[in-house]
Protein backbone atom coordinates (compact mmCIF):
# COMPACT_ATOMS: atom_id res chain seq x y z
CA UNK A 1 0.00 0.00 0.00
CA UNK A 2 1.11 3.61 -1.17
CA UNK A 3 0.27 5.88 1.84
CA UNK A 4 0.04 9.93 1.37
CA UNK A 5 -1.21 13.00 3.07
CA UNK A 6 -3.36 15.88 1.99
CA UNK A 7 -1.10 19.13 2.36
CA UNK A 8 -3.04 22.54 3.18
CA UNK A 9 -4.35 23.39 -0.55
CA UNK A 10 -6.23 20.00 -0.02
CA UNK A 11 -4.05 17.91 -2.64
CA UNK A 12 -2.75 14.63 -2.55
CA UNK A 13 0.84 14.22 -1.80
CA UNK A 14 2.23 10.80 -1.94
CA UNK A 15 5.74 9.30 -1.72
CA UNK A 16 7.47 7.91 -5.03
CA UNK A 17 10.96 7.01 -6.03
CA UNK A 18 12.86 8.18 -8.67
CA UNK A 19 15.73 6.10 -10.47
CA UNK A 20 19.02 8.55 -10.40
CA UNK A 21 22.12 8.11 -12.81
CA UNK A 22 23.93 6.79 -10.21
CA UNK A 23 21.94 3.83 -9.96
CA UNK A 24 20.10 5.04 -6.24
CA UNK A 25 16.11 5.70 -5.84
CA UNK A 26 15.35 9.47 -4.92
CA UNK A 27 12.06 9.55 -2.95
CA UNK A 28 9.96 12.11 -3.96
CA UNK A 29 6.90 13.35 -2.30
CA UNK A 30 4.75 14.20 -5.21
CA UNK A 31 1.43 15.48 -6.12
CA UNK A 32 -0.87 12.99 -7.36
CA UNK A 33 -3.20 14.59 -10.39
CA UNK A 34 -6.53 12.36 -11.12
CA UNK A 35 -6.91 15.14 -13.59
CA UNK A 36 -3.40 14.35 -15.77
CA UNK A 37 -3.16 12.09 -18.94
CA UNK A 38 0.36 11.99 -19.06
CA UNK A 39 2.06 9.42 -16.53
CA UNK A 40 4.60 11.53 -14.82
CA UNK A 41 5.60 15.31 -14.85
CA UNK A 42 9.04 16.02 -13.25
CA UNK A 43 10.22 19.59 -12.18
CA UNK A 44 13.13 20.82 -14.03
CA UNK A 45 14.82 21.77 -11.21
CA UNK A 46 14.21 18.24 -9.58
CA UNK A 47 15.83 16.87 -12.46
CA UNK A 48 18.37 19.07 -12.03
CA UNK A 49 19.22 18.87 -8.38
CA UNK A 50 19.06 14.90 -7.94
CA UNK A 51 20.62 13.82 -11.01
CA UNK A 52 17.67 11.84 -11.95
CA UNK A 53 17.65 9.71 -14.98
CA UNK A 54 16.11 10.38 -18.02
CA UNK A 55 16.13 8.15 -21.22
CA UNK A 56 15.75 9.47 -24.50
CA UNK A 57 13.42 6.22 -25.61
CA UNK A 58 11.68 3.76 -23.60
CA UNK A 59 14.43 1.13 -24.22
CA UNK A 60 17.46 3.91 -24.54
CA UNK A 61 20.47 2.25 -22.80
CA UNK A 62 21.67 6.13 -22.77
CA UNK A 63 20.37 8.44 -20.10
CA UNK A 64 21.54 11.84 -18.81
CA UNK A 65 20.81 13.63 -15.82
CA UNK A 66 20.83 17.65 -16.27
CA UNK A 67 18.23 19.69 -18.20
CA UNK A 68 21.69 21.62 -19.88
CA UNK A 69 22.44 18.75 -21.35
CA UNK A 70 19.11 17.79 -23.02
CA UNK A 71 18.83 21.63 -24.04
CA UNK A 72 15.58 23.84 -24.35
CA UNK A 73 14.05 20.71 -26.32
CA UNK A 74 12.95 19.17 -22.77
CA UNK A 75 10.53 21.31 -21.89
CA UNK A 76 7.12 20.11 -22.78
CA UNK A 77 8.99 17.27 -24.43
CA UNK A 78 8.15 13.41 -24.15
CA UNK A 79 11.37 11.40 -22.21
CA UNK A 80 11.25 8.27 -19.97
CA UNK A 81 12.27 7.85 -16.53
CA UNK A 82 12.30 4.77 -13.95
CA UNK A 83 9.37 5.10 -10.51
CA UNK A 84 9.46 2.98 -7.66
CA UNK A 85 6.15 2.23 -6.68
CA UNK A 86 5.21 -0.26 -3.61
CA UNK A 87 8.94 -1.92 -4.05
CA UNK A 88 7.91 -2.45 -7.85
CA UNK A 89 10.46 -0.32 -10.58
CA UNK A 90 8.11 0.51 -13.77
CA UNK A 91 9.45 2.66 -16.43
CA UNK A 92 7.04 5.87 -17.53
CA UNK A 93 6.67 8.53 -19.92
CA UNK A 94 7.37 11.59 -18.68
CA UNK A 95 7.53 15.37 -19.40
CA UNK A 96 9.93 18.01 -17.91
CA UNK A 97 8.57 20.93 -16.85
CA UNK A 98 9.03 24.01 -15.09
CA UNK A 99 6.85 24.17 -11.74
CA UNK A 100 7.05 26.24 -9.14
CA UNK A 101 4.85 24.12 -6.49
CA UNK A 102 5.87 20.39 -6.66
CA UNK A 103 8.46 18.79 -7.49
CA UNK A 104 6.38 16.11 -9.71
CA UNK A 105 3.29 14.72 -11.05
CA UNK A 106 1.82 11.12 -11.20
CA UNK A 107 -1.44 10.50 -13.26
CA UNK A 108 -3.73 8.40 -13.13
CA UNK A 109 -2.74 5.68 -16.09
CA UNK A 110 0.20 4.10 -14.05
CA UNK A 111 -1.97 3.48 -11.01
CA UNK A 112 -4.20 1.08 -13.21
CA UNK A 113 -5.68 -1.88 -11.26
CA UNK A 114 -5.52 0.12 -7.70
CA UNK A 115 -8.02 1.93 -5.46
CA UNK A 116 -6.85 5.48 -4.37
CA UNK A 117 -8.62 6.70 -1.18
CA UNK A 118 -8.35 10.82 -0.35
CA UNK A 119 -10.04 12.09 2.98
CA UNK A 120 -10.47 16.04 1.67
CA UNK A 121 -9.14 17.69 4.85
CA UNK A 122 -6.26 18.90 5.73
CA UNK A 123 -3.85 16.46 6.77
CA UNK A 124 -6.07 13.61 5.58
CA UNK A 125 -4.83 10.35 4.42
CA UNK A 126 -4.41 9.29 0.94
CA UNK A 127 -4.30 5.60 0.67
CA UNK A 128 -3.88 3.73 -2.75
CA UNK A 129 -3.91 0.28 -2.75
CA UNK A 130 -4.84 -2.92 -5.46
CA UNK A 131 -8.45 -3.54 -6.10
CA UNK A 132 -9.59 -6.03 -3.34
CA UNK A 133 -12.09 -8.91 -4.16
CA UNK A 134 -13.40 -10.03 -8.03
CA UNK A 135 -12.90 -7.68 -10.75
CA UNK A 136 -16.21 -8.27 -12.99
CA UNK A 137 -19.27 -6.44 -11.27
CA UNK A 138 -16.51 -3.44 -11.69
CA UNK A 139 -15.77 -3.68 -14.90
CA UNK A 140 -19.54 -4.02 -15.80
CA UNK A 141 -19.63 -0.63 -13.50
CA UNK A 142 -16.66 1.31 -15.11
CA UNK A 143 -18.56 0.56 -18.65
CA UNK A 144 -21.49 1.79 -17.24
CA UNK A 145 -20.14 5.36 -15.84
CA UNK A 146 -18.85 5.47 -19.90
CA UNK A 147 -19.41 9.07 -19.93
CA UNK A 148 -21.43 10.79 -22.82
CA UNK A 149 -19.95 13.38 -25.09
CA UNK A 150 -20.12 16.57 -24.21
CA UNK A 151 -17.47 18.52 -25.97
CA UNK A 152 -15.41 18.08 -29.25
CA UNK A 153 -12.25 16.79 -26.88
CA UNK A 154 -14.25 14.39 -24.48
CA UNK A 155 -12.81 10.95 -26.34
CA UNK A 156 -9.72 11.72 -25.54
CA UNK A 157 -10.07 12.02 -22.04
CA UNK A 158 -12.15 8.37 -21.48
CA UNK A 159 -9.53 7.30 -18.99
CA UNK A 160 -9.81 10.03 -16.68
CA UNK A 161 -12.07 9.56 -13.16
CA UNK A 162 -16.09 11.11 -13.75
CA UNK A 163 -18.52 12.15 -11.72
CA UNK A 164 -21.88 13.62 -12.69
CA UNK A 165 -24.05 16.52 -11.61
CA UNK A 166 -26.75 18.72 -12.25
CA UNK A 167 -26.19 22.22 -13.27
CA UNK A 168 -28.24 25.30 -13.57
CA UNK A 169 -28.23 27.53 -16.71
CA UNK A 170 -29.34 31.33 -17.00
CA UNK A 171 -33.04 30.30 -17.30
CA UNK A 172 -33.18 27.86 -14.12
CA UNK A 173 -33.65 25.03 -15.65
CA UNK A 174 -31.26 22.21 -14.91
CA UNK A 175 -28.95 19.89 -17.02
CA UNK A 176 -26.84 16.63 -15.67
CA UNK A 177 -23.43 17.23 -16.26
CA UNK A 178 -20.74 14.86 -16.40
CA UNK A 179 -17.11 16.57 -14.64
CA UNK A 180 -13.74 15.47 -14.28
CA UNK A 181 -12.91 14.31 -10.88
CA UNK A 182 -9.35 16.85 -10.48
CA UNK A 183 -7.57 16.23 -7.51
CA UNK A 184 -4.89 18.34 -9.05
CA UNK A 185 -7.22 21.65 -8.84
CA UNK A 186 -7.50 23.14 -5.75
CA UNK A 187 -10.44 25.17 -6.49
CA UNK A 188 -14.28 24.02 -6.87
CA UNK A 189 -15.88 24.18 -10.67
CA UNK A 190 -13.82 24.85 -13.71
CA UNK A 191 -15.62 25.11 -17.46
CA UNK A 192 -14.61 25.26 -20.73
CA UNK A 193 -16.00 28.25 -22.79
CA UNK A 194 -18.29 26.27 -25.04
CA UNK A 195 -20.15 25.23 -22.14
CA UNK A 196 -20.23 28.59 -20.53
CA UNK A 197 -21.71 29.78 -23.09
CA UNK A 198 -24.16 26.90 -23.96
CA UNK A 199 -25.69 27.30 -20.71
CA UNK A 200 -25.85 31.35 -20.50
CA UNK A 201 -23.60 31.19 -17.45
CA UNK A 202 -22.29 34.43 -16.41
CA UNK A 203 -18.81 35.11 -15.06
CA UNK A 204 -18.23 38.90 -14.31
CA UNK A 205 -15.30 38.24 -12.53
CA UNK A 206 -11.13 37.93 -12.83
CA UNK A 207 -8.82 36.12 -11.75
CA UNK A 208 -5.34 34.68 -12.31
CA UNK A 209 -5.15 30.79 -12.19
CA UNK A 210 -1.42 28.88 -11.69
CA UNK A 211 -1.45 26.01 -14.27
CA UNK A 212 1.32 23.52 -16.02
CA UNK A 213 0.98 25.70 -18.79
CA UNK A 214 1.84 28.53 -16.83
CA UNK A 215 -0.58 31.42 -15.46
CA UNK A 216 -3.62 31.89 -16.90
CA UNK A 217 -5.91 35.02 -17.00
CA UNK A 218 -9.90 33.69 -16.13
CA UNK A 219 -13.18 35.02 -16.30
CA UNK A 220 -14.65 33.49 -12.57
CA UNK A 221 -18.24 33.64 -11.49
CA UNK A 222 -20.70 31.82 -8.97
CA UNK A 223 -23.00 29.51 -10.65
CA UNK A 224 -25.85 27.33 -9.33
CA UNK A 225 -25.41 23.11 -9.16
CA UNK A 226 -27.07 20.20 -8.25
CA UNK A 227 -24.61 18.66 -5.10
CA UNK A 228 -24.93 15.50 -3.17
CA UNK A 229 -28.99 16.04 -3.44
CA UNK A 230 -28.97 20.24 -2.64
CA UNK A 231 -28.69 22.84 -4.52
CA UNK A 232 -25.65 24.88 -4.14
CA UNK A 233 -23.72 28.05 -5.64
CA UNK A 234 -19.94 27.47 -6.30
CA UNK A 235 -16.86 29.43 -7.96
CA UNK A 236 -16.81 28.66 -11.34
CA UNK A 237 -13.75 29.78 -13.65
CA UNK A 238 -13.45 29.23 -17.18
CA UNK A 239 -10.91 27.07 -18.47
CA UNK A 240 -9.34 26.83 -22.02
CA UNK A 241 -11.23 25.04 -24.34
CA UNK A 242 -9.40 22.03 -24.34
CA UNK A 243 -9.49 21.08 -20.90
CA UNK A 244 -12.76 19.07 -19.99
CA UNK A 245 -15.14 20.51 -17.25
CA UNK A 246 -13.68 19.65 -13.78
CA UNK A 247 -14.55 19.64 -10.21
CA UNK A 248 -11.71 20.44 -7.52
CA UNK A 249 -10.87 19.43 -3.82
CA UNK A 250 -12.47 22.47 -3.11
CA UNK A 251 -15.83 21.72 -3.66
CA UNK A 252 -14.93 18.19 -2.45
CA UNK A 253 -13.52 19.24 0.94
CA UNK A 254 -15.18 17.17 3.60
CA UNK A 255 -15.90 14.27 1.51
CA UNK A 256 -13.58 10.99 0.72
CA UNK A 257 -13.28 10.17 -2.41
CA UNK A 258 -12.36 6.36 -3.36
CA UNK A 259 -11.48 6.04 -6.94
CA UNK A 260 -10.67 2.33 -8.91
CA UNK A 261 -8.44 2.63 -11.40
CA UNK A 262 -9.37 0.30 -13.67
CA UNK A 263 -7.86 -0.99 -17.29
CA UNK A 264 -11.24 0.09 -18.85
CA UNK A 265 -11.61 3.76 -19.68
CA UNK A 266 -14.10 5.57 -17.23
CA UNK A 267 -12.58 4.46 -13.12
CA UNK A 268 -15.62 4.46 -11.41
CA UNK A 269 -15.88 7.28 -8.72
CA UNK A 270 -17.46 7.15 -5.07
CA UNK A 271 -17.81 10.46 -2.86
CA UNK A 272 -18.71 10.21 1.04
CA UNK A 273 -18.93 12.71 3.52
CA UNK A 274 -16.70 11.94 6.32
CA UNK A 275 -19.11 12.55 9.24
CA UNK A 276 -21.38 10.34 7.52
CA UNK A 277 -18.35 7.66 6.87
CA UNK A 278 -17.71 8.13 10.94
CA UNK A 279 -21.22 7.70 11.70
CA UNK A 280 -21.80 4.41 9.57
CA UNK A 281 -18.38 2.78 11.37
CA UNK A 282 -19.91 4.07 14.86
CA UNK A 283 -23.36 2.38 14.29
CA UNK A 284 -21.96 -0.54 12.99
CA UNK A 285 -19.58 -0.72 15.86
CA UNK A 286 -22.58 -0.76 18.49
CA UNK A 287 -24.52 -3.02 17.04
CA UNK A 288 -21.99 -6.06 16.93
Amino acid sequence: MIRGFVNEKLVPIVPVGVKKLDGDWQKLDILLDTGSEVDCMLAETTVGQYGIAIRHRYDSPVSVGSVQILGNSILRSHYWVELLLEGNPMVVEAQILQMRHFSGVIGPSILLDRRVSIDVVKNGVVEIDRIPGPRGLARIRSLMARPKPQWPSLEYHWKLPWANLKLRDSKGEWHPLTVNVDTGDNGQLSLPPSLIERFGLRLPGQCRVDTFDGPLDASRGGVEILWQGKPRTVECIQSQEKNPPLVGMELLRGNRITIDVDYLPAPTVRIAPISGLVSSINNFLKSS
